[in-house]
């Protein structure tokens, strides 16, 4: 006998980048698959960076999930999240079964636990490294609020347990819509030199694509002719223009892309992902990259060590180090072409066998419900 349905109802600051793509993929698997009521609320746009992207409203929209933009907690003002509660709480009329929030920040689950849900979840996706201290109080306060905490890493778990207090977070594997990534043709297998590098991100500090930048001529010393490619906008972006121009005076061999819509689909025409970050959990790009059977070299941290450990498909090196990164790539590039084919095809292989959104949905419908049992046994 199936399972009763539930209603989920997911609060996110903004639907945005990885986040919001695993956000979207999870929420249409639960409509679709597993037959939940679903809504996903949004705080207001903060800025013309800071803001929700219509193509994956779009999406939901198209699966009948009802989107709506509420009170702001993203701002962290008490009586911002209230009025955020008060409007989302809207939602438990129509709620068909047990009334579930998941929020996936902090300051959301903070307004969740105002809206006196059956179960509250919250999704720590992790954090940047130069926030100020009083948000560690904060967040710890409004996890301790949940009935249950969920990341998507061992080392993030391990910084909730050890930073924030949170007694029992729970690793969950993150998944994707994996039939929206059609296999493809390896086609740096015909390819010669040069070689074209790829990142792909938001480009802000914490992604440390400047990092990225100052490895290029220390790459260029062996492999003059090699060529970095960045997609993605965001505000440090002016900064990262006046740097590449330093690098690479001539502006021949570092190209700027802008924001693009759909990166997976124009990964697979580069030989090799990069990604520099100086914090990050488990992001979608990589994932991505990793589809396109791209071999990877990121910095360890958050989850990507284990990540690329586990799948096989590149090297991690020293964060805030470009020549650490400039050695690992010129590692990648100067094996043979068979060697990184088989990489990208490992890491390919992996993502699609163990990171589908399947898994992510019926793990969290395990997590849900067995909150929603401990709960009822608590009253009692």
């Amino acid at each position: 006998m199936d399972a009763p349905p539930m209603s989920i109802i997911h609060l996110i600051a903004q639907l945005r980048f990885g986040a919001g793509r695993y956000v979207v993929d999870t929420a249409i698997e639960q409509a679709r698959g597993l037959k939940h009521y679903v809504a996903v609320c949004v705080s207001p746009d903060a800025d013309a960076y800071w803001r929700t992207d219509p193509k994956l409203v779009s999406e939901l929209d198209a699966h009948g999930i009802r989107i709506r933009t509420v009170g702001d907690f993203f701002q962290r003002k008490a009586f911002q999240i209230h009025r955020a509660a008060s409007t989302i709480a809207e939602l438990k009329k129509d709620a068909v079964g047990p009334f579930i929030v998941h929020a996936h920040t902090a300051m959301a689950a903070a307004a969740g636990y105002w809206v006196k849900p059956d179960v509250l979840v919250a999704s720590c996706h992790g954090w940047g490294t130069s926030r100020p201290s009083e948000m560690d109080l904060q967040d710890s306060l409004a996890y301790q609020l949940c009935d249950s905490v969920v990341t998507y890493s061992s080392y993030w778990a391990e910084r909730l347990k050890n930073d924030l207090a949170v007694s029992n977070p729970q690793v969950l594997s993150i998944g994707l819509n994996i039939n929206r990534y059609p296999m493809g043709e390896k086609k740096c297998s015909a390819k010669q030199e040069p070689f074209r590098i790829v990142t792909a991100c938001e480009l802000t500090p914490r992604k440390g694509v400047d990092l990225l930048l100052k490895a290029m001529p220390l790459l260029w010393e062996q492999m003059p002719d090699t060529e970095l490619h960045i997609m993605g906008d965001g505000d440090a972006v002016e900064d990262l223009h006046h740097l590449a121009y330093q690098v690479d005076p001539g502006t021949k061999k570092v190209f700027f892309h802008g924001s693009v819509p759909n990166p997976f689909d124009r990964l697979a025409d580069f030989d090799l992902f990069a990604l520099s970050s100086r914090s990050d959990n488990m992001p979608v790009i990589v994932l991505e990259a990793m589809l396109a059977g791209l071999p990877i070299v990121a910095t360890a941290v958050g989850g990507i060590p284990e990540l690329i450990s586990t799948a096989e498909c590149g090297t991690v090196v020293a964060p805030e180090s470009a020549p650490a990164l400039a050695q690992g790539i010129m590692a990648q590039l100067k094996t043979d072409r068979k060697s990184m084919i088989r990489r990208g095809s490992q890491g390919e292989r992996f993502v699609r066998q163990r990171l589908d959104v399947k898994n992510t949905a019926a793990e969290l419908d395990t997590i849900y419900r067995k909150a929603r049992k401990n709960r009822v046994f608590v009253q009692r």
